[in-house]
């Protein structure tokens, strides 16, 4: 589907936060130096995906490892994304929500913050949130395809739970050991003094 000159891919990280905007010329995420949006990964230094623009259209294509990815929840080799259409993206458990926009992108990219998260369970047709990253596990159904979780300001989209809570733990743990080694390092004296304030 061809899309306006002034439409633009608006693109956030839900992990980091990070954003990005594709306005027609090829875009990387992955972990290598020139990625257009960095992901860390367990050192490896490759693209995860492409988002190129073909005849006034956006694709997503495969980066080098041809690894699918989900789009809007289905796994899909290459896909088209629909102009004023919201998004999301899965690549190696990565969440991303993408946004085909004019200017109005901007503030919606604006809007998503990656520190809060909604659970939503589509049995009870509950939503629960605002939670930090460490709270979902605690909140989602074991049952495949039941939890849908999105970030703050993502609106209609989110991603299948099962799709994404690997890369959420790992997250996790990597904030408790950063939290525990700043603790660690911090003298007895000055620890003492910061708690008796």
């Amino acid at each position: 589907m061809p899309t306006p000159n002034n439409q633009k891919l608006w693109i956030v990280d839900c992990l980091t936060g990070a954003r990005g905007v594709v306005d027609g010329s090829p875009f990387t995420i992955g972990s290598t130096p020139t990625s257009h949006l960095r992901v860390a990964t367990d050192n490896s230094h490759s693209v995860s995906a492409r988002i190129v623009k073909v005849c006034d259209s956006y694709h997503i294509q495969p980066g080098e490892s041809g690894e699918e990815f989900y789009l809007d929840g289905k796994t899909v080799g290459t896909a088209e994304l629909s102009v004023g259409g919201k998004h999301s993206l899965v690549i190696r458990g990565y969440p991303f929500t993408l946004y085909l926009a004019g200017n109005e992108g901007k503030a919606w990219s604006q809007s998503i913050d990656h520190r809060k998260w909604y659970v939503y369970r589509r049995t009870e047709q509950d939503l629960l949130g605002p939670a930090t990253c460490s709270e979902i596990p605690k909140m989602i159904s074991p049952v495949l395809g039941e939890s849908i979780i999105l970030c703050a300001g993502m609106g209609e989209v989110g991603f299948y739970a099962h799709h994404v809570m690997e890369r959420l733990a790992y997250l996790v743990a990597q904030e408790v050991a950063k939290s525990q080694a700043l603790t660690k390092s911090v003298p007895t004296e000055v620890a003492s003094e910061v708690n008796s304030e």
